[in-house]
Protein backbone atom coordinates (compact mmCIF):
# COMPACT_ATOMS: atom_id res chain seq x y z
CA UNK A 1 0.00 0.00 0.00
CA UNK A 2 1.24 3.63 -0.95
CA UNK A 3 0.39 5.22 2.38
CA UNK A 4 2.35 5.10 5.93
CA UNK A 5 1.68 1.90 7.73
CA UNK A 6 0.79 1.65 11.55
CA UNK A 7 -0.12 -1.46 13.41
CA UNK A 8 -3.20 -2.28 15.30
CA UNK A 9 -2.65 -1.99 18.87
CA UNK A 10 -4.40 -4.88 20.84
CA UNK A 11 -7.92 -4.85 22.00
CA UNK A 12 -11.15 -5.20 19.44
CA UNK A 13 -11.67 -4.15 16.07
CA UNK A 14 -14.49 -1.17 16.07
CA UNK A 15 -16.90 -1.76 13.72
CA UNK A 16 -15.54 -0.35 9.69
CA UNK A 17 -12.75 1.63 10.44
CA UNK A 18 -10.34 1.53 13.20
CA UNK A 19 -9.45 4.14 15.20
CA UNK A 20 -5.68 4.03 16.64
CA UNK A 21 -3.05 6.64 17.16
CA UNK A 22 -3.60 10.38 18.35
CA UNK A 23 -2.16 12.84 15.50
CA UNK A 24 -1.29 16.08 16.14
CA UNK A 25 -2.82 18.84 13.17
CA UNK A 26 -2.72 22.12 12.62
CA UNK A 27 -0.18 24.40 15.38
CA UNK A 28 -3.47 24.44 18.53
CA UNK A 29 -2.66 20.33 18.31
CA UNK A 30 -5.99 19.00 17.36
CA UNK A 31 -6.75 15.83 18.27
CA UNK A 32 -8.16 13.79 16.32
CA UNK A 33 -8.12 9.34 14.76
CA UNK A 34 -6.70 8.36 11.82
CA UNK A 35 -9.11 5.89 9.91
CA UNK A 36 -7.55 2.71 8.75
CA UNK A 37 -10.32 0.62 6.15
CA UNK A 38 -8.89 -1.09 3.34
CA UNK A 39 -11.61 0.11 0.79
CA UNK A 40 -10.91 3.26 1.12
CA UNK A 41 -7.19 3.52 0.76
CA UNK A 42 -7.66 1.02 -2.46
CA UNK A 43 -10.05 4.12 -4.36
CA UNK A 44 -7.58 6.91 -2.57
CA UNK A 45 -4.24 4.79 -3.58
CA UNK A 46 -5.82 4.34 -7.38
CA UNK A 47 -6.74 8.68 -7.58
CA UNK A 48 -3.32 9.59 -6.41
CA UNK A 49 -2.04 7.00 -9.27
CA UNK A 50 -3.66 8.67 -11.32
CA UNK A 51 -2.71 12.49 -10.33
CA UNK A 52 0.73 10.83 -10.40
CA UNK A 53 1.14 9.63 -13.74
CA UNK A 54 -1.06 13.01 -15.19
CA UNK A 55 1.86 15.14 -13.73
CA UNK A 56 5.16 12.65 -14.57
CA UNK A 57 6.04 12.37 -10.57
CA UNK A 58 7.63 8.98 -9.90
CA UNK A 59 8.17 9.69 -6.31
CA UNK A 60 5.96 8.42 -3.31
CA UNK A 61 2.54 10.61 -2.03
CA UNK A 62 1.94 9.79 2.10
CA UNK A 63 -1.54 9.96 3.30
CA UNK A 64 -3.82 9.42 6.36
CA UNK A 65 -7.40 9.68 6.82
CA UNK A 66 -8.84 10.91 9.75
CA UNK A 67 -12.20 10.92 11.57
CA UNK A 68 -13.11 14.43 11.98
CA UNK A 69 -15.77 16.36 11.48
CA UNK A 70 -14.18 19.66 9.32
CA UNK A 71 -14.32 19.20 6.00
CA UNK A 72 -10.59 19.76 5.49
CA UNK A 73 -7.68 18.55 3.66
CA UNK A 74 -3.88 19.48 3.81
CA UNK A 75 -0.49 19.04 3.67
CA UNK A 76 2.01 19.59 6.95
CA UNK A 77 5.47 20.23 6.62
CA UNK A 78 6.71 16.66 5.90
CA UNK A 79 4.68 16.40 2.44
CA UNK A 80 2.28 13.98 4.19
CA UNK A 81 -1.23 14.88 3.24
CA UNK A 82 -4.19 14.45 5.63
CA UNK A 83 -7.67 13.86 4.52
CA UNK A 84 -10.69 14.19 7.61
CA UNK A 85 -13.46 12.11 6.83
CA UNK A 86 -16.24 15.04 6.55
CA UNK A 87 -14.56 15.21 3.24
CA UNK A 88 -15.78 12.09 2.09
CA UNK A 89 -18.93 12.53 3.28
CA UNK A 90 -19.64 15.70 1.22
CA UNK A 91 -17.98 15.18 -1.84
CA UNK A 92 -20.63 14.61 -4.13
CA UNK A 93 -18.56 12.24 -6.73
CA UNK A 94 -15.05 10.96 -6.65
CA UNK A 95 -13.73 13.66 -9.29
CA UNK A 96 -14.73 16.05 -6.20
CA UNK A 97 -12.44 14.27 -3.92
CA UNK A 98 -9.65 13.74 -6.89
CA UNK A 99 -9.62 17.44 -6.86
CA UNK A 100 -8.69 18.23 -3.56
CA UNK A 101 -6.29 15.58 -3.49
CA UNK A 102 -5.02 17.15 -7.02
CA UNK A 103 -4.53 20.22 -5.32
CA UNK A 104 -2.78 19.18 -1.92
CA UNK A 105 -0.26 16.96 -4.87
CA UNK A 106 0.27 20.82 -5.83
CA UNK A 107 1.39 22.01 -3.11
CA UNK A 108 4.25 18.76 -2.88
CA UNK A 109 4.92 19.04 -6.56
CA UNK A 110 5.71 22.51 -6.66
CA UNK A 111 7.64 22.57 -3.46
CA UNK A 112 5.08 25.25 -1.61
CA UNK A 113 6.31 23.80 1.80
CA UNK A 114 10.17 24.21 1.10
CA UNK A 115 9.62 27.74 -0.18
CA UNK A 116 7.15 28.49 3.26
CA UNK A 117 10.21 27.19 5.20
CA UNK A 118 12.54 29.52 3.34
CA UNK A 119 10.19 32.57 3.94
CA UNK A 120 9.35 32.28 7.29
CA UNK A 121 12.99 31.85 7.83
CA UNK A 122 13.52 35.43 6.52
CA UNK A 123 10.47 36.96 8.63
CA UNK A 124 11.98 34.92 11.43
CA UNK A 125 15.21 36.83 11.09
CA UNK A 126 13.26 40.09 10.48
CA UNK A 127 11.59 39.87 13.27
CA UNK A 128 13.36 37.43 15.81
CA UNK A 129 9.94 35.30 15.06
CA UNK A 130 10.08 31.68 17.38
CA UNK A 131 7.95 28.74 16.89
CA UNK A 132 6.35 29.31 13.73
CA UNK A 133 4.52 26.46 12.60
CA UNK A 134 3.42 26.43 9.23
CA UNK A 135 0.77 23.98 7.52
CA UNK A 136 -0.03 24.25 3.39
CA UNK A 137 -2.46 23.46 1.25
CA UNK A 138 -5.87 23.29 3.85
CA UNK A 139 -9.07 23.69 2.18
CA UNK A 140 -10.53 25.40 4.81
CA UNK A 141 -8.03 27.74 6.78
CA UNK A 142 -8.09 27.90 10.18
CA UNK A 143 -7.35 30.95 10.67
CA UNK A 144 -8.01 32.62 13.79
CA UNK A 145 -5.77 29.58 15.47
CA UNK A 146 -2.77 30.27 13.06
CA UNK A 147 -3.27 34.13 13.57
CA UNK A 148 -3.00 33.26 17.19
CA UNK A 149 -0.09 31.05 16.71
CA UNK A 150 1.81 33.92 14.88
CA UNK A 151 3.85 36.32 17.34
CA UNK A 152 4.49 38.71 13.90
CA UNK A 153 5.81 41.75 15.17
CA UNK A 154 4.60 44.59 12.36
CA UNK A 155 1.81 44.31 9.87
CA UNK A 156 3.94 44.71 6.90
CA UNK A 157 5.67 41.44 7.41
CA UNK A 158 2.06 39.83 8.25
CA UNK A 159 0.77 41.10 4.34
CA UNK A 160 4.04 39.38 3.19
CA UNK A 161 3.20 36.04 4.73
CA UNK A 162 -0.52 35.83 3.51
CA UNK A 163 -0.13 37.42 -0.06
CA UNK A 164 2.72 34.49 -0.30
CA UNK A 165 0.98 31.83 0.29
CA UNK A 166 -2.76 32.88 -1.44
CA UNK A 167 -0.02 32.94 -4.60
CA UNK A 168 0.43 29.57 -3.69
CA UNK A 169 -3.14 28.56 -3.10
CA UNK A 170 -4.11 30.00 -6.69
CA UNK A 171 -0.80 27.78 -8.23
CA UNK A 172 -2.47 24.81 -6.34
CA UNK A 173 -5.99 25.67 -7.34
CA UNK A 174 -4.80 26.05 -11.12
CA UNK A 175 -2.45 22.63 -11.12
CA UNK A 176 -5.76 20.71 -9.78
CA UNK A 177 -7.65 21.99 -12.75
CA UNK A 178 -4.64 20.90 -15.13
CA UNK A 179 -4.93 17.93 -13.66
CA UNK A 180 -8.67 17.08 -14.45
CA UNK A 181 -7.95 18.64 -17.97
CA UNK A 182 -5.01 16.21 -18.28
CA UNK A 183 -7.57 13.09 -17.21
CA UNK A 184 -9.98 14.54 -19.05
CA UNK A 185 -12.47 14.40 -16.13
CA UNK A 186 -14.64 17.46 -14.79
CA UNK A 187 -17.75 17.64 -12.73
CA UNK A 188 -20.02 20.48 -10.79
CA UNK A 189 -19.27 18.65 -8.02
CA UNK A 190 -16.40 20.60 -7.12
CA UNK A 191 -18.53 23.76 -7.08
CA UNK A 192 -20.94 21.86 -4.97
CA UNK A 193 -17.96 21.17 -2.22
CA UNK A 194 -16.94 24.69 -2.24
CA UNK A 195 -20.29 25.58 -2.06
CA UNK A 196 -21.00 22.97 1.24
CA UNK A 197 -17.91 24.23 2.90
CA UNK A 198 -18.89 28.21 2.66
CA UNK A 199 -22.17 27.65 4.31
CA UNK A 200 -20.41 25.45 6.94
CA UNK A 201 -18.15 28.57 7.53
CA UNK A 202 -21.09 30.72 8.11
CA UNK A 203 -22.45 28.65 10.40
CA UNK A 204 -19.27 29.19 12.31
CA UNK A 205 -19.58 33.19 11.91
CA UNK A 206 -16.55 32.74 9.22
CA UNK A 207 -17.93 35.35 7.33
CA UNK A 208 -16.26 37.30 3.77
CA UNK A 209 -14.57 39.87 5.56
CA UNK A 210 -13.44 37.16 8.87
CA UNK A 211 -11.99 35.73 5.87
CA UNK A 212 -10.42 38.31 4.07
CA UNK A 213 -6.75 37.78 5.83
CA UNK A 214 -7.00 33.80 5.22
CA UNK A 215 -4.31 32.62 3.40
CA UNK A 216 -6.68 30.92 0.93
CA UNK A 217 -8.23 33.21 -2.09
CA UNK A 218 -11.90 33.38 -1.52
CA UNK A 219 -14.85 30.78 -2.65
CA UNK A 220 -16.25 33.13 -5.25
CA UNK A 221 -12.86 33.77 -6.72
CA UNK A 222 -12.15 29.62 -6.74
CA UNK A 223 -14.80 29.30 -8.54
CA UNK A 224 -14.53 32.00 -10.95
CA UNK A 225 -11.25 30.47 -11.96
CA UNK A 226 -12.92 26.88 -12.13
CA UNK A 227 -15.74 28.63 -13.83
CA UNK A 228 -12.99 30.21 -16.46
CA UNK A 229 -10.89 27.40 -17.40
CA UNK A 230 -13.87 24.61 -17.81
CA UNK A 231 -15.90 27.33 -19.90
CA UNK A 232 -15.16 24.94 -22.82
CA UNK A 233 -14.85 21.91 -20.92
CA UNK A 234 -17.78 19.02 -22.01
CA UNK A 235 -15.60 15.98 -21.02
CA UNK A 236 -17.52 13.67 -18.37
CA UNK A 237 -15.62 11.08 -18.75
CA UNK A 238 -15.84 9.90 -15.24
CA UNK A 239 -14.87 6.11 -14.44
CA UNK A 240 -18.29 4.22 -13.58
CA UNK A 241 -15.98 1.57 -11.18
CA UNK A 242 -14.50 4.05 -9.27
CA UNK A 243 -17.43 6.07 -8.92
CA UNK A 244 -19.18 3.22 -7.55
CA UNK A 245 -16.87 2.20 -4.88
CA UNK A 246 -16.28 5.78 -3.76
CA UNK A 247 -19.97 5.79 -3.72
CA UNK A 248 -19.94 2.88 -1.07
CA UNK A 249 -17.22 4.46 1.23
CA UNK A 250 -18.91 7.35 1.31
CA UNK A 251 -22.26 5.70 2.44
CA UNK A 252 -19.68 3.49 4.66
CA UNK A 253 -18.37 7.01 6.41
CA UNK A 254 -21.84 8.07 6.66
CA UNK A 255 -23.63 5.29 8.40
CA UNK A 256 -21.00 5.25 10.67
CA UNK A 257 -21.07 8.25 12.15
CA UNK A 258 -24.87 8.41 11.68
CA UNK A 259 -25.28 11.37 9.04
CA UNK A 260 -29.00 10.91 8.59
CA UNK A 261 -29.32 14.49 7.19
CA UNK A 262 -27.43 12.94 3.93
CA UNK A 263 -28.06 9.54 4.45
CA UNK A 264 -31.33 10.21 2.97
CA UNK A 265 -30.44 11.81 0.18
CA UNK A 266 -28.02 9.11 -1.40
CA UNK A 267 -28.92 7.06 -4.23
CA UNK A 268 -29.71 3.30 -3.84
CA UNK A 269 -27.90 0.76 -3.30
CA UNK A 270 -25.53 3.18 -1.41
CA UNK A 271 -28.45 4.49 0.87
CA UNK A 272 -29.38 1.08 1.96
CA UNK A 273 -25.54 0.24 3.00
CA UNK A 274 -25.36 3.37 5.29
CA UNK A 275 -28.30 2.36 7.32
CA UNK A 276 -27.24 -1.19 7.55
CA UNK A 277 -24.06 0.39 8.77
CA UNK A 278 -26.24 2.53 11.10
CA UNK A 279 -28.47 0.21 12.23
CA UNK A 280 -25.63 -1.96 13.43
CA UNK A 281 -24.34 0.96 15.57
CA UNK A 282 -27.91 1.87 16.77
CA UNK A 283 -28.07 -1.83 18.42
CA UNK A 284 -30.61 -3.21 15.81
CA UNK A 285 -28.36 -6.37 14.26
CA UNK A 286 -31.54 -8.01 12.60
CA UNK A 287 -32.31 -5.02 10.26
CA UNK A 288 -28.94 -4.03 9.15
CA UNK A 289 -28.43 -8.24 8.37
CA UNK A 290 -31.37 -7.70 6.45
CA UNK A 291 -29.93 -5.00 4.08
CA UNK A 292 -26.69 -6.05 4.14
CA UNK A 293 -27.53 -9.77 3.28
CA UNK A 294 -29.73 -7.88 0.52
CA UNK A 295 -26.89 -6.02 -0.86
CA UNK A 296 -24.79 -9.16 -1.13
CA UNK A 297 -27.28 -11.20 -3.07
CA UNK A 298 -27.64 -8.12 -5.59
CA UNK A 299 -23.92 -7.75 -6.21
CA UNK A 300 -22.31 -11.20 -5.15
CA UNK A 301 -19.01 -10.11 -6.66
CA UNK A 302 -18.34 -6.93 -4.42
CA UNK A 303 -16.18 -8.85 -1.71
CA UNK A 304 -15.84 -5.61 0.25
CA UNK A 305 -19.89 -5.89 1.36
CA UNK A 306 -18.43 -9.07 3.01
CA UNK A 307 -15.85 -7.34 4.95
CA UNK A 308 -18.61 -5.17 5.93
CA UNK A 309 -20.74 -7.62 7.07
CA UNK A 310 -18.13 -9.54 8.96
CA UNK A 311 -16.70 -6.18 10.85
CA UNK A 312 -20.78 -5.73 11.89
CA UNK A 313 -20.46 -9.42 13.11
CA UNK A 314 -17.20 -8.80 14.45
CA UNK A 315 -18.24 -5.87 16.54
CA UNK A 316 -20.87 -8.16 17.85
CA UNK A 317 -18.96 -10.56 18.92
CA UNK A 318 -19.99 -13.05 16.40
CA UNK A 319 -16.22 -13.96 16.07
CA UNK A 320 -16.45 -17.56 14.52
CA UNK A 321 -19.08 -16.31 12.04
CA UNK A 322 -16.57 -12.82 11.25
CA UNK A 323 -13.73 -15.27 10.34
CA UNK A 324 -15.15 -17.16 7.80
CA UNK A 325 -16.53 -13.92 5.63
CA UNK A 326 -12.82 -12.31 6.60
CA UNK A 327 -11.53 -15.84 5.07
CA UNK A 328 -13.18 -15.22 1.59
CA UNK A 329 -12.02 -11.45 1.38
CA UNK A 330 -8.55 -12.64 1.62
CA UNK A 331 -8.90 -15.17 -1.25
CA UNK A 332 -10.38 -11.89 -3.42
CA UNK A 333 -8.22 -9.27 -1.75
CA UNK A 334 -4.48 -11.03 -0.14
CA UNK A 335 -3.09 -7.87 0.59
CA UNK A 336 -5.91 -6.74 2.74
CA UNK A 337 -3.80 -6.08 5.86
CA UNK A 338 -6.24 -4.97 8.41
CA UNK A 339 -8.21 -8.05 7.84
CA UNK A 340 -5.26 -10.21 7.83
CA UNK A 341 -4.69 -9.23 11.41
CA UNK A 342 -8.48 -9.69 12.41
CA UNK A 343 -7.75 -13.38 10.95
CA UNK A 344 -4.79 -14.24 12.74
CA UNK A 345 -5.72 -12.86 15.84
CA UNK A 346 -8.31 -15.25 16.16
CA UNK A 347 -7.12 -18.83 14.83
Amino acid sequence: MKRLRKRLVGGHSKLIVFFICIHLIVCNQLRASQILDFETELLIDSIIDEIKEANNINYEINYVVLANNDINAFVDENNLIYITSALIENCYDYVALLSVLAHEIGHIDKQHIKQRKINNERLKNINSLSNLSIIAGSLISKNEEFIKGLALSSATSFDLYISFSKDQEREADFYSLETLKKLEIYSDSIILLLDTIERENLKKGLDKERLKSSTHPYFDERIDIINFLNSNNNNRKLNFKKEKSFQFIKAKFLGYNSNLEIIKILKEPFKSYAYAIQKAREGNLKNSMKLINKLINLDNENYLLLETKADILYSYGYTNEAVKFYKKVLKKYPNNYYTKIKVFENI
